[in-house]
């Protein structure tokens, strides 16, 4: 966790995956539905060593 510059809670989880490993979506189903509600996010962010899998960039956005 940390703060933005103004001053926003932003929570950031990372995967550490290689590239046979995509990020999937019901990985960030499971993050979103902490970083709001337990951690408190205003801005919330995943970033990862591989890739997303097209259903996640979709539902990320």
């Amino acid at each position: 966790m940390a703060l933005t510059p103004d001053g926003r809670r932003l929570v950031i989880q990372c995967k550490r995956y290689r590239d046979s490993n995509k990020v999937g979506s019901q990985d960030l189903q499971r993050f979103g539905g902490t970083c709001f509600t337990v951690h408190g996010a205003d801005v919330a962010a995943v970033v990862t060593t591989s890739t997303f899998t097209k259903p996640a960039a979709g539902y990320a956005k």
